[in-house]
């Protein structure tokens, strides 16, 4: 062993540890269990939640006398967010959940064997080393595997969408869709990622992104070009390139700058000081009060904790923002925040973006290094890195150029070049 790491430990000694990675992470390196995030750990099972687990039961074992084979014949298997599945069904593909999980649509898709193996599993990485390095954890591993095997086999499910490819069971279907020669595909979640290196979203066969400048940066960052297909986004249905961004100081609106436990390579693991985003918010209303402004909104990542920011951050300048994304940029003036997707959302919604990433040496509050758009020298996207190019640029009022609104969203939304390797894999 070359360096202190046990996750890495265990990816050396155990075939299925690779799986667990994220999850291993989690645990170990704490990055979800402080109380800076809204949901920590595994919430504990309401009383709707055991009604569901019931209902969940009973069809399960009425499906057991269904053939699901001809019921569900060449149906995708998708967990992607917003619209995919709709879009598919669009296309003349049928799509449902996975296995384990109740699906409104396609109920019959619920797989009752699967689910206790599903939940053993989730409640044995909850357990402790103990309980994953065992042997029955490896059998009903393997039992699983197997299971999900037989079921896509038993569907014939031509494909598989996820929205990323970082946990136990998103990795267990790509390696058994894999093993099958079935194509994969992840559907990109976000529109400006903070990070573009291959250990992320590159277990699959292809990635879709919403813009040309997604793919770009991507191939930039290690991932091989013909895997990278550009599709758009449901939600955005046309961009205008020539609006004004608005920009003045009625309602500010600041973006906080979450310690996200994303997974990293084990040789970049840091755990990261999450006093910082406390740091980030009081150094941005420092530069606003300094210009005179003396209020604004605090809007948190959906992950993080609000209380939280309510117990540590001066409530006579900062009132949280609670308004759902679209009515809260609709009616901003002026945005602040780290590299987000909600960049690219402003200025679809037609308000400017200041994208304020604290670093010394090009390396971020959260110790990573900073990424596209910060160093690329260019006059379409002002980029800052302190409190005193903020305070310029906002005094400025210097603009993003907005027809790079177009750039990271493509329009009209397209999954033709999809479909069309779905349509071989039959």
């Amino acid at each position: 062993m070359k360096d202190f790491n046990f996750v890495k430990y265990l990816l050396d000694k155990e075939e299925y540890a690779y799986l667990s990675d994220f999850e291993f992470c989690l645990t170990l390196y704490f990055y979800n269990y402080g109380n800076h995030f809204a949901n920590r750990s595994r919430p504990k099972v309401s009383f709707k939640q055991y009604l569901k687990y019931l209902a969940a039961f009973v069809l399960g074992n009425i499906n057991k006398y269904r053939d699901i084979g001809k019921s569900m014949h060449h149906y995708i298997i998708s967990d992607s967010y917003f619209t995919i599945n709709d879009e598919l069904e669009k296309l003349g593909f049928k799509a449902t959940r996975s296995p384990w999980s109740l699906d409104k649509k396609n109920p019959i898709a619920f797989d009752l064997d699967i689910q206790k193996r599903y939940k053993y599993l989730a409640s044995a990485c909850d357990s402790g080393m103990e309980v994953v390095l065992s042997k029955a954890f490896k059998d009903n591993y393997q039992t699983f595997y197997k299971n999900i095997l037989d079921y896509i086999k038993k569907i014939d499910s031509p494909a598989l969408f996820l929205p990323a490819d970082a946990t136990f069971y998103e990795r267990i279907l790509i390696k058994a869709f894999k093993q099958l020669n079935k194509p994969s595909f992840i559907y990109l979640h976000g529109g400006m990622p903070s990070s573009y290196d291959t250990y992320r979203y590159n277990l699959t066969d292809y990635l879709l992104v919403w813009g040309e400048k997604m793919k770009e940066e991507y191939v930039k960052g290690g991932f091989n070009s013909k895997k990278i297909i550009v599709v758009g986004h449901p939600y955005y249905k046309q961009v205008d390139a020539q609006r004004t961004l608005r920009f003045d100081f009625d309602d500010v609106l600041v973006m906080t700058k979450p310690v996200l436990g994303n997974p990293k390579k084990l040789e970049e693991k840091a755990l990261q000081d999450r006093s910082n985003s406390f740091l980030y918010v009081y150094e941005i209303q420092y530069v606003l009060m300094k210009l005179g402004i003396k209020k604004a909104r605090l809007r948190p990542h959906p992950s993080e904790n609000k209380d939280w920011y309510l117990k540590n951050i001066d409530n006579s300048f900062y009132s949280l923002d609670h308004e759902d994304l679209k009515t809260s940029l609709s009616k901003a003036t002026l945005v602040i925040g780290p590299t987000s997707t909600t960049f690219v959302e402003a200025l679809y919604y037609g308000v400017n973006y200041v994208l304020y990433e604290p670093a010394i040496n090009n390396i971020g509050m959260n110790y990573i290094p900073l990424t596209s758009p910060f160093g690329d020298n260019n006059n379409e996207i002002p980029t800052v890195t302190t409190t005193d190019e903020l305070r310029v640029l906002i005094k400025s009022k210097k603009r993003v150029d907005p027809s790079v609104v177009g750039k990271y969203i493509k329009v009209p939304f397209d999954l033709g070049e999809v479909a069309n390797i779905i349509n071989k894999s039959y």
